[in-house]
């Protein structure tokens, strides 16, 4: 199985809707993805982006008042199907850590 996590943004002064934003790929905190083959295993991962800029015709956005997250879950084998039992989705201040 594995697990892909995309985002999109929305800057307050951009004009267009998010539905016509590209989806960016987020990479994992960790290179190395734990699997399992039992349904009762479960597993932490973190995806971060940092430094977030997109462009909209000659306009370049270095913030954003809103977005949309989509995670993509995969299997080679239809009887190992992957799900997310708990998802959360932080946006923070540029500089801000947790």
């Amino acid at each position: 199985c594995s697990i892909e996590v995309y985002a999109k943004f929305l800057a307050t002064e951009d004009p267009n809707s998010i539905d016509v934003k590209p989806w960016t790929f987020i990479p994992p905190v960790q290179s190395t993805i734990v699997t399992s083959n039992s349904d009762t295993d479960f597993y932490e991962q973190e995806y971060t982006l940092n430094n977030i800029t997109y462009t909209n015709g000659s306009t370049t956005f270095k913030d954003f008042q809103s977005f949309a997250i989509k995670v993509v879950l995969a299997s080679n084998d239809k009887t190992l199907v992957p799900h997310l039992t708990d998802i959360r989705a932080l946006a923070l201040p540029s500089g801000t850590g947790l």
